[in-house]
Protein backbone atom coordinates (compact mmCIF):
# COMPACT_ATOMS: atom_id res chain seq x y z
CA UNK A 1 0.00 0.00 0.00
CA UNK A 2 1.49 3.63 -1.24
CA UNK A 3 -0.60 5.00 2.06
CA UNK A 4 1.61 7.64 4.46
CA UNK A 5 1.75 7.40 8.04
CA UNK A 6 -0.96 10.38 8.33
CA UNK A 7 -3.37 8.57 5.49
CA UNK A 8 -2.85 4.87 7.76
CA UNK A 9 -3.78 7.11 11.09
CA UNK A 10 -6.99 8.61 9.04
CA UNK A 11 -7.71 4.58 7.85
CA UNK A 12 -7.88 3.34 11.61
CA UNK A 13 -9.99 5.92 12.94
CA UNK A 14 -12.52 4.80 9.92
CA UNK A 15 -12.17 1.21 11.14
CA UNK A 16 -12.84 2.65 14.44
CA UNK A 17 -16.11 4.48 13.25
CA UNK A 18 -17.15 0.58 11.04
CA UNK A 19 -16.57 -1.03 14.21
CA UNK A 20 -18.71 0.86 15.97
CA UNK A 21 -21.46 1.37 13.09
CA UNK A 22 -21.82 -2.22 12.89
CA UNK A 23 -21.67 -3.11 16.94
CA UNK A 24 -18.66 -5.24 15.92
CA UNK A 25 -17.54 -3.72 19.55
CA UNK A 26 -18.34 -0.26 21.64
CA UNK A 27 -14.86 -0.44 23.76
CA UNK A 28 -11.98 1.52 21.98
CA UNK A 29 -8.23 2.56 22.98
CA UNK A 30 -6.76 4.15 20.49
CA UNK A 31 -3.19 6.26 21.53
CA UNK A 32 -1.06 8.09 19.32
CA UNK A 33 1.71 8.71 20.78
CA UNK A 34 3.43 8.17 23.96
CA UNK A 35 5.62 9.90 26.36
CA UNK A 36 6.91 6.32 28.28
CA UNK A 37 10.35 6.99 27.75
CA UNK A 38 12.63 6.79 24.60
CA UNK A 39 12.33 3.15 24.31
CA UNK A 40 8.81 2.95 23.18
CA UNK A 41 8.20 3.14 19.42
CA UNK A 42 5.31 5.08 20.39
CA UNK A 43 7.35 7.68 21.11
CA UNK A 44 8.95 8.39 18.03
CA UNK A 45 5.36 8.68 16.15
CA UNK A 46 5.41 12.83 15.76
CA UNK A 47 9.04 12.20 14.35
CA UNK A 48 7.36 9.35 11.59
CA UNK A 49 4.77 11.75 10.93
CA UNK A 50 7.44 14.55 9.83
CA UNK A 51 7.08 16.53 13.19
CA UNK A 52 10.27 18.24 14.17
CA UNK A 53 10.89 15.73 16.66
CA UNK A 54 9.89 12.94 19.25
CA UNK A 55 6.79 13.54 21.86
CA UNK A 56 9.10 13.31 24.65
CA UNK A 57 11.73 15.68 22.57
CA UNK A 58 8.49 17.84 21.90
CA UNK A 59 7.01 18.03 25.49
CA UNK A 60 9.90 18.96 26.91
CA UNK A 61 11.17 21.73 24.54
CA UNK A 62 8.21 23.62 24.82
CA UNK A 63 10.43 26.72 26.76
CA UNK A 64 13.38 26.45 24.16
CA UNK A 65 13.09 28.79 21.29
CA UNK A 66 10.67 27.53 18.72
CA UNK A 67 9.65 25.02 21.04
CA UNK A 68 6.58 26.18 21.83
CA UNK A 69 5.41 26.28 17.94
CA UNK A 70 6.59 22.51 17.06
CA UNK A 71 4.86 21.02 20.71
CA UNK A 72 1.64 23.16 19.21
CA UNK A 73 1.99 22.22 15.26
CA UNK A 74 2.06 18.58 16.80
CA UNK A 75 -0.88 19.42 18.89
CA UNK A 76 -2.60 21.09 16.09
CA UNK A 77 -2.55 18.04 14.15
CA UNK A 78 -3.59 15.62 16.93
CA UNK A 79 -6.68 17.50 17.83
CA UNK A 80 -7.30 17.67 13.96
CA UNK A 81 -7.65 14.13 14.27
CA UNK A 82 -10.00 14.15 17.27
CA UNK A 83 -12.19 16.47 15.14
CA UNK A 84 -12.26 13.93 11.98
CA UNK A 85 -12.90 11.02 14.21
CA UNK A 86 -15.61 13.02 15.96
CA UNK A 87 -17.39 14.29 13.01
CA UNK A 88 -17.41 10.82 11.37
CA UNK A 89 -18.91 9.66 14.24
CA UNK A 90 -21.96 12.52 14.07
CA UNK A 91 -22.14 11.85 10.36
CA UNK A 92 -23.98 8.39 10.85
CA UNK A 93 -27.11 7.85 11.82
CA UNK A 94 -27.90 5.53 14.34
CA UNK A 95 -31.86 5.18 16.28
CA UNK A 96 -33.24 8.51 17.09
CA UNK A 97 -30.10 10.11 16.82
CA UNK A 98 -26.44 9.48 15.75
CA UNK A 99 -23.30 7.63 16.31
CA UNK A 100 -21.54 10.10 18.11
CA UNK A 101 -24.74 10.66 20.50
CA UNK A 102 -24.43 7.18 22.08
CA UNK A 103 -20.65 6.85 21.88
CA UNK A 104 -18.73 8.74 24.97
CA UNK A 105 -15.29 9.83 22.88
CA UNK A 106 -12.88 10.55 25.97
CA UNK A 107 -9.75 13.07 24.50
CA UNK A 108 -7.00 13.45 26.71
CA UNK A 109 -3.06 14.37 27.59
CA UNK A 110 -0.40 12.55 29.09
CA UNK A 111 -0.45 15.42 31.41
CA UNK A 112 -1.06 19.36 31.96
CA UNK A 113 2.23 19.95 32.10
CA UNK A 114 6.02 18.61 32.17
CA UNK A 115 5.87 16.02 35.03
CA UNK A 116 2.77 17.16 36.62
CA UNK A 117 0.00 14.73 36.98
CA UNK A 118 -2.77 17.15 38.07
CA UNK A 119 -5.20 19.15 35.83
CA UNK A 120 -5.14 17.29 32.80
CA UNK A 121 -6.68 18.81 29.98
CA UNK A 122 -9.50 16.58 28.82
CA UNK A 123 -12.30 16.49 26.19
CA UNK A 124 -15.68 14.21 26.64
CA UNK A 125 -17.43 14.41 23.40
CA UNK A 126 -20.60 12.42 22.49
CA UNK A 127 -23.15 10.69 24.69
CA UNK A 128 -26.17 12.90 23.97
CA UNK A 129 -28.45 10.18 24.26
CA UNK A 130 -26.60 8.87 28.03
CA UNK A 131 -27.24 12.74 29.00
CA UNK A 132 -23.90 14.08 28.44
CA UNK A 133 -24.04 18.03 28.63
CA UNK A 134 -21.79 19.94 25.82
CA UNK A 135 -20.28 23.30 24.70
CA UNK A 136 -19.04 24.04 28.68
CA UNK A 137 -15.78 24.19 29.75
CA UNK A 138 -15.88 23.02 33.27
CA UNK A 139 -12.41 23.41 35.61
CA UNK A 140 -12.27 20.79 38.74
CA UNK A 141 -10.21 21.41 41.44
CA UNK A 142 -7.29 19.55 42.19
CA UNK A 143 -8.89 17.80 44.62
CA UNK A 144 -11.10 15.87 42.18
CA UNK A 145 -9.56 12.64 41.01
CA UNK A 146 -9.76 11.77 38.05
CA UNK A 147 -10.63 8.59 38.63
CA UNK A 148 -13.97 10.54 39.63
CA UNK A 149 -14.44 10.75 35.93
CA UNK A 150 -14.36 6.87 35.36
CA UNK A 151 -17.49 6.29 37.45
CA UNK A 152 -19.25 8.65 35.66
CA UNK A 153 -19.08 7.30 32.16
CA UNK A 154 -19.48 3.61 34.21
CA UNK A 155 -22.95 4.94 35.52
CA UNK A 156 -23.92 6.60 32.38
CA UNK A 157 -23.20 3.15 30.56
CA UNK A 158 -26.11 1.71 32.53
CA UNK A 159 -23.14 0.19 34.37
CA UNK A 160 -23.77 0.95 38.51
CA UNK A 161 -20.35 2.19 40.11
CA UNK A 162 -20.52 3.79 43.73
CA UNK A 163 -16.49 4.23 43.28
CA UNK A 164 -13.42 3.27 41.16
CA UNK A 165 -9.57 3.63 42.60
CA UNK A 166 -9.57 6.66 44.40
CA UNK A 167 -13.09 8.62 43.51
CA UNK A 168 -15.45 10.18 45.65
CA UNK A 169 -18.08 10.37 43.29
CA UNK A 170 -19.65 10.68 40.18
CA UNK A 171 -18.84 13.96 37.75
CA UNK A 172 -22.83 15.34 37.83
CA UNK A 173 -21.82 18.72 36.07
CA UNK A 174 -20.67 16.37 32.67
CA UNK A 175 -24.57 15.27 32.66
CA UNK A 176 -28.06 17.01 32.26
Amino acid sequence: DDKTPKELIKTMLDLIVLAFQTDSTRVVTYQLASMHGAISIAVKFPQLLGFANNFHGLAHGWNKPGGGAKLGAWDQWLAQQFQYFVERLASIQEGDGTLLDNTIVYYGSSNSTTHNNTNYPLIVAGGKSMGFTHNQYLRFGEEVPLSNLYVTFLNSLGIPAESFADSQSDLNDLRT
